[in-house]
């Protein structure tokens, strides 16, 4: 990265998100620069600091303990960095304002968006991962904003968007649509006139669709478990939309919402596959309300998302020894919840009502070589008819971070049954056959870290965390003492159990929010 950017002994050199200080240490020792290291985390900081003590390197070199997004860039002639796509765009509006004439960014495997790289160098590592430096000048940068005419307030763009829940900023978010009112169009009957008249009937809303990251409030986490531990739970929140400048453009603004759908992306352990991974989330709300935003600049405190890629997890199988096995992929894990709509008296807009849980199954390619304990598995639980609830097995899905140490979020699957196990069609090929697994599922569970949590620092704990908050850091190997699940519906265990419980319900139900009432004339 130093020497695309062809750093000298007249540069100043920022890495922002420094670690462990290599390449603070590299520019200063190798290339003769000045280069200030910037690191949020405890340990990395101490131990890039020591490293540069003792390489003798002082002053030259140094290290600063604090938040990336807020440090002060105008010194710096070169800055390095290897961080999401999200956060190169939070960092974009500082290099535009803030970067000298002549001053470079060189980034590694993550472009900064919207800017036009002056060289971009690819290599092959020697474990076969695929990476690719991006090299810009911000001269060039500045001259191609001129001449498309984009001054440097950009005030009439949106920027960033991002979620708050019960009045609080719960993180940046990657994606956000939805959630606008329509009406449904009622015919009459033809009059005497023969004209077919129409009027306006109930009025329905969209879903909001989001997606995001690691670097979410741990409020939103929560209500992602609850949902999964069919803890029915409504949210007021927004969607708020703000520019380059950070200065509130709009905001979509719900009530009531309910989680309905929950995904976890696909998993594919090609080093190629870089792309950033996401949750997706659909929340139907009973009611929305879009206004223009404040025009005020709003400032959110937010961590800087650890790195997740799709190529990073861990699938165990209790019971199964796949650790000679390849898993090539694992498809996209979707839980849906049923909804019922509720028409109340007169109002207009409907109230919904959760229901059951739609859980999904269990689908993975793995290569055929090593696969012996997974077919021994199909050929006793189908083949032979040993399928009965003791059978099932569990197992657990861990997404880890880019250094495949740390672990952000775990899926606990519980009943896991193997129904289908196929090799993909033959080709004379000199790669090993794959097969194709796929196994139901009767319950999911969902923990995440503190680490993948806003306002934590990347890398401070490991502890999992579920619906209830931070739990005491276990023991290596194991993640929660109580995971909260998800069940399939079945009728008559569950309408037995709401009955009995019915009266309890009514009288520990939270409050609810209702909507401003609404009358006919």
């Amino acid at each position: 990265m130093l020497e695309v950017a062809r750093v000298g002994p007249g540069d100043t050199v920022y890495d922002l998100g420094a670690g462990d200080g290599r390449i603070v240490v590299a520019a200063a020792q190798r290339f003769g620069a000045r280069a200030v290291g910037v690191e949020l985390d405890n340990n990395r900081f101490a131990f890039a600091s020591a490293r540069i003590r003792d390489f003798g390197l002082e002053p030259r070199a140094r290290m600063v303990h604090g938040d990336l997004l807020a440090i002060d860039l105008a010194p710096a002639t070169v800055v390095a960095l290897y961080q999401l796509p999200s956060v190169n765009d939070m960092l974009r509006p500082a290099f535009e304002r803030q970067l000298r004439s002549g001053a470079r960014v060189v980034t590694l495997d993550f472009p900064v968006q919207g800017w036009k790289p002056s060289n971009v160098l690819t290599t092959q590592l020697t474990d076969g991962s695929q990476h690719a430096i991006y090299l810009y000048l911000i001269n060039e940068i500045r001259k191609d904003a001129a001449t498309m005419a984009i001054p440097t307030d950009r005030t009439y763009g949106a920027a960033t968007c991002w979620l708050e829940l019960q009045g609080a900023p719960a993180g940046f978010l990657k994606s956000a649509e939805g959630g606008d009112a329509t009406a449904d169009v009622v015919t009459e009957e033809v009059d005497k006139d023969f004209v077919v008249r129409k009027h306006l009937g109930g009025v329905k809303h969209e879903d909001i669709k989001i997606s995001f990251g690691t670097g979410m409030s741990s409020s939103l986490y929560d209500w992602i478990s609850a949902t999964m531990g069919r803890r029915d739970q409504v949210m007021n929140g927004a969607v708020v939309v703000a520019d380059y400048n950070g200065k509130e453009i709009s905001r979509l603004n719900f009530f009531n919402g309910t989680i309905t759908e929950i995904g976890f992306p696909a998993l594919d352990p090609d080093p190629k596959a870089q792309d950033p991974a996401y949750i997706t989330l659909k929340i139907a709300p009973e009611y929305t309300r879009r206004e223009a935003g404040t025009g005020l600049k709003v400032d959110i405190l937010a961590a800087v998302p650890k790195k997740w890629l799709p190529a990073n997890f861990s699938l165990k199988i209790d019971g199964l020894d796949l650790s000679g096995v390849r898993v090539n992929e694992i498809d996209a894990l979707t839980i849906t919840r049923h909804i019922t709509s509720l028409q109340v008296g007169v109002l207009r807009e409907s109230e919904k009502e959760p229901g059951y849980l739609e859980i999904p199954n269990l689908a993975i390619t793995l290569s055929e070589v090593g696969s012996e304990p997974l077919r021994k598995w199909y050929e006793d639980f189908v083949i032979k008819g040993n399928n009965g609830s003791d059978m099932a097995k569990n197992g657990t899905l861990e997404y880890l971070d880019s250094n495949l140490k740390a672990v952000l979020f775990t899926l606990t699957f519980r009943g896991l049954g193997i129904f289908k196990l196929t090799p993909e069609k033959y080709e004379r090929s000199d790669k090993p056959r794959r097969l194709r697994a796929e196994m139901y599922c009767e319950e999911i569970g969902f923990q995440y870290v503190a680490s993948a949590v806003t306002g934590k620092r990347a890398g401070a704990g490991t502890a999992p965390v579920g619906a209830a908050g931070p739990t005491t850091a276990p023991a290596a190997g194991t993640y929660i003492a109580s995971p909260v699940y998800v069940q399939q519906f079945t009728a008559d265990k569950e309408l037995k159990a709401q009955k009995e419980a019915l009266s309890q319900d009514l009288i520990a139900a939270p409050l609810r929010l209702g909507r401003p009432l609404k009358f006919r004339s």
